[in-house]
């Protein structure tokens, strides 16, 4: 049993022994005591949690169900004094609580929690310790494998229920795009051999694109693939365009392409349930999908297939790829699959058009939020710079906060600050004291697109240079906290970078600024309009310009 699937899930957790204050039985407060562990995991400002699943476990039964949270400081207006409380509404799984059981509070991401409560004295609260880390020594393994399928099936309901908001909110989006007049989309076919598919994907021909969820089908998919595709049953085209560079993106068909080639290398992930693999950084330069699968453990994997002889029975025939007859092999190698390359005839009405093809090739299934979308469109070598930096820079994903693999990173919005930052530093300059900014027709997206393009144009040496202000900037930021904080991340960088990077930024003097009334007006009102966003901007430079 592998401890590392379940802490693999977590950004961190934590635990305290239930007093008779935090449960019904003691109290109608609907509320727990946060102590210092709780408060470092759920962070140091109040907040709301939507998306949050409970589980009781006792001696003799299972709870399971969903409530709201909130945290808050119960003496906020204390000048000196903080009292921290976690708000619950009410649930079954609470209702059974007592004195001496045990709560866990599992963070999946900065939106995600479980809170687990175990009856004190049990088995179960053995096992929860050996899943977690804080014992060594199993001592029941059926429990511990029980607890560890039901954790993973309560994080699997979650992500689905998460991905259903995200869905909503992607569909929003896009349609904020309008249709474009006198703009066609040509779809070329093309019938390539499965031998030049694979060797199309090891030549690096086939990008995968930042927008592209994560590798996500089992075992089982791949080989009933595999069958369909030995069987000589019709496959599902995949739907490209071609970049600049003349490599196939990938719009549709991701998960068929990578399993086509795990089929054929006879291989799988490792872990023991379905695979979860981030391959969306291929297409950077001198990356490919097998030079990017080298970074999980893979296991060798026999495919096969069931046939029925003449007498009736059936049996399994083993199909994996490398085990065929040179007969066989020929066969499939020439199999054929459709590649569906669109083209847009009109340059300038490309990039709106290709966010109305993703969503209507998404509907029904996942659709892509604006910033997916854009990663897609536009993918070039600023766009790289951005992923590697959202990526590897330490003090930026501190700043943030959150893990590359939170709910947030992966619908991109942590690259969509980045990008914010950079283009309104572009498109912003001092008009004696006041800042202005141009090319602003007070929609983000348009906003994010038009600079989005604009970076298709630049150098090598421009690229380097908004590296640079980047980085120089996180490392001058001490940290950034409280409910503006990504608003005031990019006004700091703009302010920061007009005033010729002249001071270091404390925590305090971020949450000074951004909490003062005269910077929040300006988000309450219309948060992303053009005169509001100036305000915010002029605000921040007039403070941080008496920073000695």
């Amino acid at each position: 049993m592998e401890r590392e699937m379940l802490l693999s899930y977590l950004e961190g957790f934590c635990s305290k022994e239930l007093k008779a204050v935090d449960c019904n039985e003691g109290s109608n407060q609907h509320e727990f005591n946060v102590n210092k562990d709780m408060k470092k995991l759920l962070g140091g400002d109040e907040r709301h949690f939507t998306n949050s699943s409970w589980l009781y476990i006792g001696k003799s039964e299972q709870i399971k169900t969903n409530d709201t949270l909130s945290l808050y400081d119960a003496r906020k207006k204390h000048p000196t004094r903080s009292e921290w409380r976690l708000y619950y509404g009410g649930n079954d799984a609470i209702e059974k609580a007592r004195e001496g059981d045990w709560l866990y509070i599992l963070k999946l991401s900065q939106d995600l929690l479980i809170l687990l409560i175990i009856e004190k004295d049990t088995n179960a609260l053995a096992a929860v310790r050996y899943l977690l880390k804080e014992n060594s020594v199993c001592l029941d393994d059926t429990e511990v494998d029980n607890i560890h399928e039901l954790l993973l099936n309560v994080i699997e309901e979650m992500q689905e229920r998460e991905q259903e908001e995200d869905d909503s909110n992607a569909l929003e989006e896009a349609n904020q795009y309008d249709i474009v007049d006198n703009a066609l989309v040509r779809n070329s076919m093309l019938q390539i051999s499965f031998n030049s598919l694979i060797l199309g994907i090891e030549q690096g021909d086939y990008i995968i694109p930042g927008f592209q969820r994560f590798y996500r089908w089992t075992e089982t998919q791949v080989e009933n693939l595999a069958v369909s595709f030995i069987r000589g049953m019709p496959i599902p085209p995949i739907y490209c365009y071609r970049n600049k560079e003349h490599q196939l993106v990938i719009l549709d068909g991701q998960q068929r392409v990578l399993s086509l080639y795990l089929y054929y290398k006879g291989q799988y992930f490792k872990r023991k349930r379905n695979a979860s693999a981030d391959l969306r950084n291929v297409g950077e330069r001198n990356h490919s999908i097998p030079e990017m699968l080298k970074n999980y453990e893979m296991k060798e994997k026999q495919y096969f297939m069931k046939i029925r002889n003449q007498d009736g029975n059936v049996h399994s025939v083993e199909i994996t790829y490398s085990n065929l007859s040179k007969e066989v092999k020929r066969q499939l190698d020439y199999f054929t699959l459709t590649i569906i390359s669109i083209d847009i005839d009109k340059e300038e009405y490309r990039d709106t058009m290709l966010h109305k093809i993703f969503a209507n090739l998404n509907t029904g299934g996942t659709p892509l939020s604006d910033q997916e979308l854009r990663n897609g469109i536009f993918y070039n070598k600023f766009y790289i710079m951005l992923f590697n930096l959202n990526r590897e820079n330490q003090k930026w994903r501190m700043l943030y906060g959150g893990s590359t693999n939170s709910r947030e990173s992966k619908k991109s919005k942590d690259v969509e600050l980045l990008l914010r930052m950079c283009a309104f530093s572009y498109y912003t300059k001092l008009q004696g004291t006041e800042i202005k900014i141009d090319n602003y027709k007070e929609n983000m997206s348009i906003f994010l697109d038009q600079f989005s393009k604009e970076t298709e144009t630049f150098s090598d040496e421009q690229i380097q240079n908004y590296k640079c202000m980047l980085e120089l900037f996180f490392r001058n930021m001490e940290n950034a906290s409280g409910k503006n904080k990504n608003s005031g991340l990019v006004s700091f960088f703009v302010a920061w970078n007009l005033l010729e990077n002249k001071c270091n930024i404390s925590e305090k003097v971020f949450r000074d600024i951004t909490e003062k009334n005269e910077y929040k007006n300006t988000i309450l009102s219309h948060a992303s309009g053009r005169m509001e966003i100036e305000e915010r901007f002029n605000y921040v430079y007039q403070r941080l310009s008496k920073i000695d």
